[in-house]
């Protein structure tokens, strides 16, 4: 029996804004070049969390990327968790991704001035 997906690739991406941005030129592009990341692109998918009957909610991670190994992670950059009611949902959206979605690893990443990139892990 084929189960139909949840996730759809999406070919119209807002632009990214500075952070993500930064995000892109200072992590992703540097593993890139490393060989160890295979492939990354910025909102490559949109997911749908809401069961059939219910509002429709879905979410689009910032970054997906393919590590050397095959691991495949979803990203979504913030400045700060706690900067706008926004990004609540968020959170909240990339943890129901991460239990309903349990294949890819789910990672939040913000920017702090004496750490760098500091990443904060969604998946179980």
């Amino acid at each position: 029996m084929r189960v139909p997906a949840k996730a759809r690739v999406i070919d119209k991406t807002r632009p990214m804004n500075k952070l993500e941005t930064r995000f892109w030129n200072e992590w992703v592009l540097l593993r890139l070049a490393s060989k160890e990341l295979q492939w990354a692109k910025f909102e490559p998918f949109q997911f749908k969390l809401s069961g059939a009957g219910g509002p429709s909610v879905r979410y689009t991670p910032d970054f997906g990327v393919v590590e050397a190994d095959g691991s495949i992670w979803m990203l979504e950059v913030k400045g700060s968790w706690k900067a706008h009611s926004g990004d609540r949902d968020s959170r909240t959206r990339i943890k129901l991704a991460a239990s309903l979605f349990p294949m890819f690893w789910w990672s939040g990443v913000t920017w702090e001035r004496n750490a760098g990139w500091v990443f904060e892990e969604f998946s179980k």
